[in-house]
């Protein structure tokens, strides 16, 4: 695939009306794969999973929509 054209395939991804970042994010990638290292000011690290992620994210998700937000 030449540049041009995965270009034009990012931008109809990341522009497309119906776009899900949850899906983009997270729902397309393993589970069990690291989506972020955080490195503390120590040196030590911690990794959050995409399932981590995932579930953090529908945590977050239920409870705005427990305080009345919705899409729009």
């Amino acid at each position: 695939m030449s540049a041009t054209d995965r270009v034009t395939e990012l931008t109809a991804t990341f522009t497309a009306p119906s776009l899900n970042v949850a899906g983009l994010l997270c729902d397309r990638h393993a589970p069990e794969h690291v989506a972020f290292t955080v490195v503390n000011g120590a040196g030590g690290a911690s990794a959050l999973s995409f399932g981590d992620l995932a579930a953090e994210s529908h945590r977050c998700a239920r409870a705005l929509q427990g305080l009345g937000v919705g899409p729009g």
